[in-house]
């Protein structure tokens, strides 16, 4: 299980500063994406010692869990950040973790512009595995590009 800080920063992304992810570096959904990491945001918009604090938290009794996509794909819009996605649940309807966050998705395509419906398309096909599991938590700036 690996826990990593990745402290990377550009200039134009959306800002949601510090944010704490639930991912896996041995996803087969690292392919679907455009060129960032698959993950289910546990909590953003964070400082990153708030962020360190909860890492520790959830580290403490943390295990792999299994994720899985629901529903069809999902278009998010905002004026400056573009996102499909799909919702997530853990497979384990019985598990009991304290840190799963409310409404929880992976995304998996980002643009700066609106998505036009052939990438919605693609990206939807490409979406063919529809549960993973995640072993990490690792803490992202998500200050900058999204690559």
């Amino acid at each position: 299980m690996r826990f990593l800080i990745n402290l990377l920063y550009n200039i134009y992304m959306h800002d949601f500063k510090y944010c704490l992810w639930l991912t896996s570096e041995s996803t087969p959904w690292k392919t679907y994406t455009n060129g960032f990491q698959p993950h289910v945001t546990i909590k953003s918009h964070l400082s990153y010692n708030e962020c360190l604090s909860l890492l520790k938290e959830i580290t403490a009794d943390f295990k792999p869990v299994e994720i899985e996509l629901i529903g069809k794909i999902k278009y998010s819009s905002t004026t400056d950040f573009h996102s499909l996605f799909y919702d997530a649940k853990l497979k384990d309807d019985a598990l009991n973790v304290s840190w799963w966050p409310e409404n929880p998705h992976v995304s998996f395509f980002y643009d700066y512009d609106t998505i036009d419906d052939s990438v919605i398309l693609d990206v939807s096909n490409k979406v063919i595995i529809k549960s993973v599991c995640f072993d990490s938590v690792i803490i992202k700036c998500c200050s900058g590009h999204f690559t």
